[in-house]
């Protein structure tokens, strides 16, 4: 994963184009945050979306009432 840093605080966690996805091979744990954003998508706005397709997945997996 290619990572853009400033300074001591980085900007994203990886450079637009360049994303991972959200799933994990472990069962049950996700990644979300603006390093796994759909493609497209940019900062705090792909943040929020890489959450809500987790939320999605999980949701559709356990079929809440």
């Amino acid at each position: 994963m290619r990572r853009n840093f400033s300074g001591e605080w980085p900007c994203t966690r990886s450079w637009q184009g360049y994303d991972e996805e959200q799933g994990t091979p472990a069962k049950n744990l996700y990644n979300v945050g603006d390093g796994v954003k759909p493609q497209g998508w940019i900062v705090g706005s792909g943040v929020a979306e890489s959450g809500w397709i987790v939320a999605k997945q999980i949701m559709e997996r356990i079929k809440p009432r």
